[in-house]
C-alpha cells in the first residue's frame, strides 16, 4: 500500500482511551490549575495560561478536552484580597468594609432578638410555634423570651453568642424570626421593634447580602448608603486607610467565596465536569467565613461526584477567626502576632470549634455525604498544633463533656436552658468563663480525634494520657455549673505559648 492509497486518522478516529491519553499528556499540568481570583479564569500552577487551542479543533473535541481540563486536574481556589486604588473613597479595603456590613447587618438582627424590645404581642402570636419548627433545637431560647418574669437575654445569645449553637445557624434563626414579625407587621398596633420603624424593618428584611458575596466597591456603596439610611445604633465606626496600614493587617475574602464566584459563572454542563476542589483558607476571612462552605452545598448537590477540601491554616486564619472576637478590631487590641509570646488559651477552642462545628452543619445543610473535608493545616508548626490540640481543644472539649454528663446523671440539679446559659456573675462576661462552648462539642472533637470525622488534621493528634470525662467527675463532682465554669477559667493555663523548635508566631 502506497502513501496515496493509505487510510488518513484523525484524531476523532482514534479510541476513546487513547484520545483521553491525548488529552491527558496536553492538557493535564503538574500541580492542577489554580483560579487567578482577579481576572475569575483558571491558570496552571506555574502561573501559565492553560494551552486550550486543540479546543478550537471542533465541538467534539471542544466537550472532551473540556471535560478532561475540569474532571482530571485539581482546581485549587485561594483567599482574595482585591488591590486597593486610591479613588476608593471608602477609606477601606473592599474585604473590611464587607465584613463590617455583615457584621452590622447581623447586628440589627441580633437586636430584634432582644426581648426588651419585642412587642408583647408577639408572645400571642403564633410566630414563635413557626419559627420553633423550623429551629427545634432553638425552642428554649424562644420559650426563655416569653418568660415574663426574667426577659434579659443571657450573655451567649443575640449579638454576643449563639445561645450553644451553630453561630451560622442562630444568624438564620434571627434572620427568620425578624422575617415572620415583618409578615405580621399589621397585628401591632406600634411599630415591632423600637431601635427601627417598620418600613426600615422591611428594608432590613430585604438588606441579607449572602456572606459568601465578593462584591464590587459599587456594591459596598449601594449598601453602606442603605445602612445609613435605616439609622442603626452601633454601626461599626469606619476606620481609615492609615488605621490599617498601621495594623498591617490585611483581610481576605474566603477561597469558598471565590470557588463560589467561579462556579457561578459556569454552565450546569461544564459544572458537572468539576471533580476536586481544593480551598486553602491562608489568611484572615471576612464575613464569617467559616460558614461559606453553605454557598457551595448547591452546587455539590448538583454534582455529587465533586470533592471539595478546605484547608484551614490555623495560624493565618483560624485562631484570628472574627466570629470569636466580635470584630478584628478587639482580637489586634489584645494580641498581635509578631509582638505576642502566647496565646489566649481560653478562645482557642472556641475559635477551633466555630469551625468545626460550621463544618458539620453541612450535612443538616444538604452537603452530600463524601463531598467535603475540613482540613486543619498547621504549616510550619506541626508540633506546637499537636500539643495545643491535646493540652487545649482535648482537654476543653473533655470537660464540657463532663459537665453535661453530670447534668444527665443529676450531679447538678436540673437546671432551666437560661441559667445553663448565663456566665458566673462578678462582671466576668467574657467567653473564657463559660463551661461549654457549643452543643456537640465534645464528641465532634472524640470522632475527629478517632479519625472518623470529615474534619481532619495535616499534623498528628492524639489523646493518649488525656484525661476522659469521667476522671474530671470523679476528681471533682461539684453540684452547680458555677462552681464547674470558676473550676475551668482558674485552674487551667490562661496562655498557651509554642513549642519549640517551631518557628515563631509571626513565622507561623
Amino acid at each position: 500500500m502506497n502513501a496515496n492509497t493509505m487510510t488518513k486518522i484523525g484524531l476523532l478516529d482514534l479510541p476513546g482511551e487513547l484520545r483521553n491519553a491525548i488529552y491527558g499528556q496536553y492538557a493535564t499540568p503538574e500541580g492542577g490549575y489554580v483560579m487567578d481570583p482577579q481576572s475569575n479564569k483558571l491558570k496552571t500552577a506555574k502561573g501559565d495560561a492553560p494551552d486550550l487551542a486543540l479546543m478550537f479543533t471542533c465541538k467534539k473535541v471542544a466537550y472532551e478536552l473540556k471535560s478532561h481540563v475540569l474532571g482530571y486536574n485539581t482546581v485549587t481556589f485561594s483567599t482574595y484580597c482585591p488591590p486597593f486604588h486610591h479613588d476608593w473613597r471608602d477609606g477601606q479595603p473592599i474585604p473590611d468594609a464587607f465584613d463590617l456590613i455583615m457584621q452590622t447587618v447581623t447586628q440589627a438582627f441580633g437586636l430584634s432578638l432582644d426581648s426588651k424590645t419585642l412587642p408583647d404581642a408577639f408572645f400571642y402570636t403564633d410566630i414563635d410555634k413557626v419559627v420553633s419548627g423550623a429551629y427545634p433545637s432553638l425552642a428554649p431560647y424562644l420559650e426563655h423570651l416569653r418568660t415574663k418574669g426574667d426577659r434579659d437575654v443571657p450573655i451567649r445569645t443575640g449579638i454576643h453568642g449563639s445561645a450553644g449553637q451553630v453561630p451560622s445557624v442562630f444568624r438564620s434563626f434571627a434572620r427568620s424570626l425578624t422575617r415572620e414579625v415583618v409578615a405580621r407587621q399589621l397585628q401591632y398596633k406600634a411599630a415591632p421593634f423600637q431601635h427601627c420603624s417598620q418600613d426600615g424593618l422591611q428594608i432590613l428584611v430585604s438588606l441579607d447580602p449572602e456572606p459568601w458575596s465578593i462584591p464590587t466597591a459599587t456594591d459596598i456603596l449601594r449598601i453602606k448608603a442603605t445602612i445609613k439610611d435605616l439609622g442603626l445604633p452601633g454601626l461599626p465606626r469606619t476606620r481609615s486607610s492609615v488605621e490599617y496600614k498601621e495594623r498591617r493587617v490585611k483581610r481576605y475574602f474566603s477561597a469558598a467565596a471565590v470557588a463560589i464566584r467561579f462556579l457561578k459563572s459556569l454552565s450546569a454542563t461544564d459544572r458537572q465536569h468539576l471533580r476536586t476542589i481544593i480551598l486553602e483558607e491562608d489568611h484572615i476571612g471576612v464575613a464569617f467565613s467559616e460558614c461559606h462552605g453553605l454557598g457551595l452545598v448547591p452546587f455539590c448537590q448538583e454534582n455529587p461526584r465533586l470533592r471539595v477540601d478546605r484547608r484551614a491554616n490555623l495560624w493565618r486564619n483560624v485562631l484570628q477567626t472574627t466570629t470569636a472576637h466580635h470584630t478584628w478590631y478587639d482580637f489586634r487590641a489584645s494580641y498581635t502576632l509578631g509582638i505576642a509570646r502566647s496565646l489566649d488559651a481560653h478562645t482557642i477552642s472556641y475559635v477551633v470549634g466555630i469551625w468545626m462545628m460550621e463544618a458539620l452543619e453541612l450535612g443538616r445543610a444538604g452537603m452530600p455525604a463524601g463531598s467535603f473535608t475540613l482540613t486543619f493545616t498547621g504549616g510550619p508548626g506541626h508540633q506546637t498544633c499537636s500539643d495545643m490540640f491535646r493540652a487545649v481543644v482535648w482537654r476543653d472539649a473533655t470537660y464540657q463533656s463532663a459537665v453535661e454528663t453530670c447534668i444527665e446523671r443529676g450531679i447538678i440539679p436540673f437546671a432551666n436552658w437560661a441559667d445553663m446559659q448565663r456566665s458566673p456573675p462578678d462582671g466576668y462576661v467574657t467567653r473564657a468563663y463559660w463551661w461549654s462552648s457549643f452543643d456537640g462539642f465534645p464528641q465532634a472533637v472524640r470522632d475527629m480525634f478517632a479519625g472518623r470525622s470529615i474534619i481532619q488534621c495535616d499534623f498528628p493528634i492524639s489523646c493518649d494520657g488525656e484525661k476522659n470525662a469521667e476522671d474530671y467527675i470523679r476528681e471533682n463532682g461539684w453540684d452547680t455549673i458555677l462552681y464547674w465554669a470558676y473550676y475551668r477559667w482558674v485552674n487551667r493555663p490562661r496562655s498557651y505559648s509554642r513549642i519549640k523548635p517551631d518557628p515563631s508566631w509571626e513565622e507561623m
